[in-house]
Order: structure tokens, then C-alpha cells, then sequence
């Protein structure tokens, strides 16, 4: 609130009479709208003649207010499953908190599917109401296998193992394939490595989170790197 909020009258012309111009006001409710009822309370009068006069009353009201949607972020929490078992819940974080006993409505969804693989999490029908706005961060949904985590071939007597890893991965059998190779999801390669033993580890800490395709002769199977 200004001074230009406030209006005067019937002050003679000459004397020294002012309002105090209360800078703040009370909205009539909180939620989004323009031309709302703002009132104001605590009005007096200032000046070397105020005493010669005496306010109608000390608070006043009109429709000047104007409230905007109060912006807020919601991060979806990244989720994971083995095959064929039920999804977890999808949950997320809120900053800066929701006002009051306001609360979210509906509820995040992920992308269709059940193969192993990624899948995005999305803002689906989560709401704050009208009264925010929500910039949505998404997050991954990762199906893993169920089973032990080795992929062999039998006919080259090769096994890959673990295919959910931190870390990295080992690389048993035979040693006709000279070399191991690494490709993200979009096809690029990503790692290329030498295989020197017929049991070897492969070190993959460096890369980022996500799926990856590996090839080592004939031999192409998945991996999901946590």
C-alpha cells in the first residue's frame, strides 16, 4: 500500500492534515483474483491541524487487491522395480511448502510398460489448486531384471554378470572376444575395453545412471548401471 491508495476529503484549504497512509492491508480471502477487497485498519490523522478534525472512521475497505498464483517446484522422486512385481508409489518433494492446510490433489504417472528398461515419471494429474502454479521436474522409473543377473551364451560359453550394478560388471569364458563394448540407449558407444583374461572385471563407476548395451563378439545383452 501507498499513499496514492488513500484520498483525503473535506480538509480546509491551508491546514496541515494528513492520513498516515498505512502501508499494509488485510485481503477479504487467499485465494488467486484480481479486485479484491482489501481493508485497512489503524487510520489516524497527522499534521499541526489534526486535532481541529476527527475521522469518519479508522478503517476503510475496497476491491484494489490483486492476488497471483504462488509458484512452486515439484521433483518427482526417481523409482525402481524387478520385473513382473507391483509398481511402488510415486512420490515426490515440494518447495516451498504449500500454505496453511492447502493440499495436492491427483497423482503422478509414469510411461507405459513392462519390459526392463527406463521410463519417465510424469506430473499426470498432481495439483495444487489454483491458487499455485507447478514447474515439474521428472525423474526415472527403472524396471530391473528378476533373475540372478548373469546373461550367458552357452554356444560361446560366455557369462556377463551382475546386470544391475554400482560399479561394474564381470566379463567369464572364453577369450576369442578381444574386446568389450559399451553404448548408452541412444546407440553411442560409450566404452570399448580390451579383454585380456577369460575372467575380467569391467569398471563402469564413471558413467552415469541409465541403461547401457553390451557387445562383446556376438554376444549383446543389457546391463542397468545404478
Amino acid at each position: 500500500m501507498t499513499a496514492e491508495n488513500y484520498k483525503l476529503n473535506d480538509v480546509y484549504e491551508g491546514d496541515a492534515v494528513t492520513l498516515n497512509n498505512p502501508t499494509s492491508g488485510t485481503f477479504e480471502d487467499k485465494n488467486v483474483g484480481t479486485e479484491k477487497k482489501v481493508t485497512v485498519t489503524g487510520l489516524t490523522l497527522l499534521g499541526d491541524d489534526a486535532g481541529n478534525y476527527e475521522l469518519a472512521e479508522d478503517a476503510i475497505n475496497a476491491n484494489i487487491g490483486e492476488i497471483t498464483a504462488k509458484p512452486i517446484t515439484v521433483t518427482a522422486d526417481a523409482k525402481s522395480k524387478k520385473e513382473n512385481e507391483a509398481d511402488p508409489k510415486l512420490t515426490y518433494t515440494v518447495n516451498p511448502e504449500l500454505l496453511d492446510n492447502d493440499k495436492f490433489t491427483g497423482n503422478l504417472t509414469r510411461e507405459e510398460g513392462e519390459d526392463v528398461g527406463e521410463y519417465k515419471i510424469m506430473q499426470g494429474n498432481l495439483s495444487a489448486g489454483d491458487n499455485y502454479t507447478i514447474t515439474f521436474v521428472g525423474a526415472t522409473f527403472s524396471i530391473l531384471q528378476s533373475s540372478t543377473g548373469i546373461s550367458e551364451n552357452r554356444a560361446n560359453n560366455i557369462a556377463i554378470y551382475p546386470t544391475v550394478t554400482e560399479n561394474g560388471f564381470t566379463v567369464e569364458g572364453s577369450t576369442k572376444c578381444k574386446y568389450i563394448e559399451i553404448f548408452n540407449i541412444s546407440g553411442a558407444k560409450v566404452l570399448r575395453t580390451e579383454l585380456r583374461s577369460n575372467k575380467q572385471f569391467v569398471n563402469i563407476s564413471n558413467l552415469k545412471a541409465g541403461m547401457y548395451i553390451i557387445k562383446t563378439g556376438d554376444i549383446i545383452t543389457k546391463i542397468i548401471k545404478m
